[in-house]
């Protein structure tokens, strides 16, 4: 069984969620790391991936959608497989960034819902 944390479900773009699962099954490991990191390529942005499988480990990029900064891990107890985001500067920095932007945008549907001749009077 495979499970996708909602932390990474709504941080990491759902095909770059399916190609770590795909990797999963290539290797029979109870643990991976995944490093996740972004760069120019061209006029492009590039996906990164840093796969780290017991001792080894292997380097390889990915295009078509907007990269992402993370470290996940995946976990095996069983055969369930669990994956997760691992803390980082760069992981609370984008989960603040997306706070911040979320709050922003809550704040802007408050005021667009507010009456559109809405004055205030000063005071005298």
């Amino acid at each position: 069984m495979k499970e996708t944390s909602e932390i990474c479900k709504a941080f990491v773009p759902p095909e770059i969620i399916k190609h770590l699962w795909t990797i999963t099954e290539l290797y029979d490991e109870d643990r991976y790391v995944f490093v996740l990191s972004s760069r120019r390529l061209g006029d492009s942005m590039v996906q990164d991936i840093k796969i780290i499988v017991g001792d080894r480990s292997y380097l390889h990029s990915v295009y078509g959608f907007k990269p992402v900064d993370f470290t996940i891990k995946v976990s095996s107890k069983d055969k369930n497989y669990r994956m997760t985001l691992i803390p980082s500067s760069k992981a609370e920095y984008e989960i603040e960034k997306w706070r911040r932007r979320n709050l922003y945008n809550n704040f802007l549907k408050k005021l667009s819902s507010s009456p559109e001749h809405f004055r205030v009077r000063r005071a005298w």
